[in-house]
């Protein structure tokens, strides 16, 4: 700790933070990381499916980096939207947020529901925000708040 600053160089971050050479190797990463427990032919996502519907406070945020979130390179995150437009589908998404991470929209799960219904495929999007984990942030249930589980349940009985 006599010099705990002796490894930062500025100079240096503009070469490693997002250089093109560390975010293929990261892609790479990822497609050899993903496991998928049980697919029933639904991925790849068909690009001719009719309607696909992204549901769920995560569907169109840029807060999934966990508590690096905070850096100032999160705008450079891609939401699952996005990534979906670029990728898969683009006149065909229908899109609702249903719920706040851990509360709720005022006609949020209805909008949600009627979305569902029109759709061909559904992507939930849920999960925990940055500020639910990392450090001074321990929680001691790991489950998907309940707000979120409500609306879990209420998608998959509608479909």
């Amino acid at each position: 700790m006599d010099d705990s600053f002796r490894y930062i160089r500025p100079e240096k971050e503009v070469e490693y933070h997002f250089c093109q050479d560390h975010l293929k190797e990261s892609r790479e990463l990822a497609k050899k990381s993903i496991v998928l427990l049980k697919n029933n032919g639904v991925l790849p996502i068909n690009k001719d499916k009719k309607k696909i519907a992204v549901i769920g406070p995560f569907s169109n945020s840029k807060d999934l980096l966990g508590p690096w979130q905070f850096s100032r390179y999160s705008q450079q995150t891609v939401s699952l939207l996005e990534g979906l437009k670029e990728k898969v589908v683009n006149d065909n998404l229908l899109i609702a947020e249903g719920c706040k991470v851990d509360g709720t929209i005022e006609g949020g799960l209805e909008e949600a529901l009627r979305q569902a219904k029109q759709a061909d495929t559904i992507i939930l999007a849920l999960g925990e925000s940055s500020d639910m984990s990392g450090e001074a942030a321990s929680r001691m249930d790991i489950q998907l708040p309940q707000v979120q589980r409500r609306l879990a349940s209420r998608i998959i009985i509608t479909e």
